[in-house]
């Protein structure tokens, strides 16, 4: 079969908010080839039954050090990325050492923590009358605030990892992008090393101690920290906006 040719993939997106008017363009149609911002022709699934496909192949590997494999956020190494870019065994072994830190059980004790971040911040927006940006003001902020808690990640660094988070998920060229993930794994490889010498009651705390009885390496352990704190606030900051974002277009 013949492949078909590849379009190009916008290295920048229209606005802060927006997806690319070409991925727009995409959705609902057949697997297709594009040129992303590695240079490289990776295939675009946009169907929901062609992902939920994908998704549950055993064929399809999720192993960045594969040869073929999409690099898509410069900086990274392969094999850098923790267990999202991983497969079964070593996929299950990384990923089991989380569960209990997201157990209903302990989730529901950060409940009321949870609750009083986001009734403060909505009293805020409330009290200073609007507009108001609900991405600054709201939707980022609350998971922020949280993931910082359970990490043990200084919150008056948000500014810090949130403008590197941004760098590295946002298309950029990999003379942006690159930094950028290299400054957050110097920061976490830093707060990782402190709580070795200094453990608190933190999820940091407890990566280093399995570190320490040799169930994890230092980097394995750094690779997870760097994925719960880029993807523990960026997905679910977007998923907030983009869920208001969705009733007030389709408020039935």
């Amino acid at each position: 079969m013949d492949r078909p040719a590849a379009r190009t993939f916008p290295i920048h997106r229209p606005d802060p908010y927006g997806v690319p008017a070409e991925l727009a363009e995409l959705r609902g149609e057949p697997p297709c080839r594009l040129r992303f911002a590695d240079g490289e022709e990776h295939w675009v699934l946009s169907r929901h039954a062609d992902v939920r496909a994908v998704l549950a192949d055993s064929r399809i590997s999720a192993d960045d050090r594969l040869a073929g494999f999409p690099q898509l956020l410069p900086g990274a190494k392969p094999g850098e990325l923790s267990f999202t870019r991983m497969d079964d065994p070593e996929h299950g072994r990384l990923r089991r050492m989380l569960t209990s830190e997201f157990s209903v059980p302990r989730v529901e004790t950060m409940r009321p923590t949870i609750e009083g971040v986001v009734d403060g911040l909505l009293d805020d927006l409330e009290k200073d009358g609007g507009p108001a940006d609900l991405v600054r003001r709201f939707a980022l902020p609350v998971p922020t605030l949280v993931i910082c808690g359970l990490l043990g990640v200084p919150y008056g660094d948000h500014a810090f990892f949130q403008t590197r988070s941004a760098a590295i998920l946002s298309s950029n060229p990999p003379e942006v992008a690159g930094p950028a993930f290299a400054e957050i794994a110097d920061y976490l490889d830093r707060l990782l090393t402190d709580r070795t010498r200094d453990p608190r009651d933190d999820l940091l705390s407890r990566l280093a101690a399995r570190v320490g009885a040799g169930e994890l390496t230092h980097d394995e352990a750094l690779g997870m920290a760097r994925v719960l704190l880029i993807a523990g606030h960026e997905t679910t900051a977007n998923a907030l906006a983009l869920s208001v974002l969705t009733l007030l277009g389709h408020p039935e």
